[in-house]
């Protein structure tokens, strides 16, 4: 994040952005991990330069909200999956409805009503 407008770095212009555009490009031309390229940023720019959400308060939100949903709707589907299995065994279950077991008294069945 570009720390003077509070812009993602890639969309920021001005001279700030492009300072910090050219400090990570030292940096890499430097052969520095990504890891030692963001505590740089950090230890130059602040924290709020990596735009992460905070770990406490509202901003915990952030992490858990989506992590939430991915578990639910991961639930969701399981139980989706079980139901519909369900049923599909019920309904082989079931006198009358064609399958292996049923097929040859549907065919007498067809042949007796055959027009």
């Amino acid at each position: 994040m570009c720390p003077i407008c509070g812009v993602p770095l890639v969309n920021a212009g001005g001279p700030q952005a492009e300072n910090e555009r050219e400090f990570i490009r030292d940096r890499v031309d430097e052969c520095k991990t990504k890891e030692n390229v963001k505590a740089a940023l950090v230890a130059e720019y602040g924290d709020d330069v990596l735009a992460l959400p905070g770990t406490s308060g509202f901003d915990l939100a952030a992490w858990i909200v989506p992590a939430a949903g991915i578990v639910l709707a991961g639930l969701a589907l399981a139980i989706g999956a079980l139901r519909w299995r369900r049923t599909g065994e019920a309904r082989d279950a079931v006198p009358g409805v064609a399958g292996d077991a049923n097929a040859p008294d549907l065919d007498a069945d067809l042949r007796r009503y055959d027009l």
